[in-house]
């Protein structure tokens, strides 16, 4: 039987934990939807400054003693420069929008009541900081699910942005970056 948990790691429990992290991401986003090129190397260097920034998040959901989805998240203006851009362009506020990244799982464990979870883990605890003023969100435009994640983003009343960017990640068939379209919730 199936004992869930959900986890949030911040700053150096990060790191702590980065061999799981780096394993995790890896084994989902190089397999189907999204046949990624993964660097460790560079995801390690990734990590470890995503740790030094202030009110970055991990959520982990573990199924027994395995980790089976991911969610990263940080604050909009730590993000790389070609997101910065695409939002740069706009009349946000940078530095009042938390980023969620898109929550990677396991495709044995794509329900979306874990999804939720891990969502709403990471939400509460960003509410706590009490110092931004919109969630955001992206979903890459190669994913095959992107429908249905589409519609679990409007059922949390997240609205999709005519917003765009590259993402970081390299598609393993032509090595080129795939784009991310853009979700906003306000607080």
């Amino acid at each position: 039987m199936s004992k869930f948990e959900i986890s949030l790691f911040m700053g150096k429990s990060i790191l702590a934990n980065q061999e799981d992290i780096i394993n995790l991401k890896i084994e989902i986003l190089t397999k189907n939807p999204y046949l990624y090129t993964i660097d460790t190397q560079i995801e390690k260097e990734y990590l470890k400054t995503f740790a030094k920034i202030k009110d970055s998040i991990v959520v982990i959901l573990k199924d027994s003693d395995k980790s089976v989805a991911i969610l990263n998240a940080l604050p909009l203006i730590y993000e790389d420069d070609n997101i910065l851009l695409s939002w740069s362009q706009t009349d946000f506020e940078v530095s009042s929008i938390y980023y969620f990244e898109e929550i990677f799982i396991l495709p044995q464990y794509n329900k979306l009541e874990l999804k939720q979870e891990i969502l709403n883990t990471a939400q509460d605890w960003i509410r706590g900081f009490n110092k931004y003023n919109f969630f955001i969100t992206s979903l890459s435009d190669i994913d095959k699910n992107i429908t249905i994640k589409e519609q679990f983003y409007i059922n949390n009343l997240y609205d999709k942005l005519d917003i765009q960017s590259q993402s970081r990640y390299k598609i393993e068939k032509d090595n080129q970056n795939n784009k991310l379209h853009f979700w906003i919730k306000k607080i």
